[in-house]
């Protein structure tokens, strides 16, 4: 499981995800993704998003951190 900030130092999270995606040809590394943006800004604007199948987007801030627990215990089961 890969959990990234959209804005990341030197790429953004969606260029990480699109590198490991390369060597992950069957998506089974599951995603998520963590932004300030709003979700449908990103989607909308970027057809990346949709290509790399990101499995949850959450917006910052993740209040309660317990959000992100759980959204993690989902993808792993």
């Amino acid at each position: 499981m890969i959990i990234t900030d959209y804005k990341i130092p030197q790429m953004s999270g969606l260029d990480l995800i699109e590198k490991i995606r390369e060597k992950d040809l069957n998506f089974k590394i599951k995603t998520i993704l963590i932004s300030v943006t709003i979700k449908d800004n990103i989607i909308n604007h970027n057809n990346r998003f949709l290509k790399l199948k990101i499995n949850k987007f959450l917006e910052k801030p993740i209040i309660p951190l317990e959000k992100l627990k759980m959204e993690i215990d989902t993808l792993i089961k």
